[in-house]
């Protein structure tokens, strides 16, 4: 999860959880965390959390993509929700953490993320990026879907009435959160 205001890591949550429990934990840590908007992979495991969250999560406050399938558009289903990580997609989605990162926009602060960041490898004979072999990639990916969300945040309202509550750092009235 990221501060809105200062780009900085403020939440991090890692669990390996069934595919029916994720959304359900992703929509507890938004609404915990001031109705977060919230970026989940849509593809693999995460097309199950995308799922739960439209149906019981405000549609306005999850990441939206144009639909590229034929059968959607033709149905006037041009929005898709989450972000579909594939090899297509994953060399921008990596450019614009690399962009936070050498700008020095970004604050990182979790030492598993950093972690996570110095075992993260581009091959250069196939492209493929992803986690060193028997390492792990998930919070790069998810502080990556973070801060492509804060960019697009245009299109994503805020939240009509804020909660109050004594656990929420100061100026994380609009954060971003992913899974």
């Amino acid at each position: 999860m990221i501060d809105r205001e200062t780009l900085a890591e403020v939440a991090v949550w890692n669990a390996q959880l069934g595919t029916d429990l994720a959304g359900q934990s992703l929509e507890a840590l938004a609404r915990y965390y001031n109705e977060a908007v919230v970026c989940p992979e849509a593809n693999h495991y995460g097309a199950v959390a995308v799922d739960y969250l439209k149906r019981c999560y405000d549609r306005q406050r999850i990441y939206t993509r144009s639909s590229t399938k034929p059968d959607a558009i033709r149905e006037g289903r041009e929005t898709a929700y989450g972000f579909r990580t594939d090899a297509a997609t994953k060399p921008l989605l990596i450019a614009g953490l690399e962009e936070a990162i050498r700008n020095r926009t970004v604050a990182i602060r979790h030492p598993a993320t950093i972690h996570e960041l110095r075992v993260f490898e581009r091959s250069p004979s196939t492209g493929r990026m992803g986690a060193a072999a028997g390492q792990h990639d998930d919070r790069v990916i998810g502080l990556a879907l973070a801060l492509l969300a804060h960019k697009e945040l245009g299109k994503i309202p805020p939240a009509g009435q804020q909660r109050p509550g004594p656990r929420i750092a100061a100026g994380m009235d609009y954060p971003v959160f992913s899974l």
